[in-house]
């Protein structure tokens, strides 16, 4: 995302499937970037959220109260291999 200087990410919660991460949204939540982050801060913001979601979805998981929607597998982007020489601290 740092290489691409991504303006938008986002972490999601999905009801597990046989296929990997392929199954419906239980939630979302985007984050908004400037383009200028490293890989490092990039990351910590995705943690960071995927913590705030986490605490938001896990009292409908417990009283089973969630609803979910089916993905579009089509609009799907992932980052998580990064080449070899990139560094966590790098702009690109």
């Amino acid at each position: 995302m740092a290489e691409n200087h991504e303006t938008q990410g986002g972490v999601s919660a999905v009801r597990t499937t046989a296929g990997l991460d392929e199954g419906p949204l239980v939630a979302q939540q985007l984050l908004a970037l400037t383009g200028g982050e490293t890989a490092r801060e990039i990351r910590d913001m995705h943690f960071a959220a995927s913590w705030r979601l986490f605490d938001l979805v896990l009292p409908t998981l417990l009283d089973r109260s969630y609803r979910t929607w089916d993905q579009d597998l089509s609009k799907r982007t992932y980052f998580g291999h990064p080449p070899a020489e990139a560094s966590l601290e790098s702009r690109v």
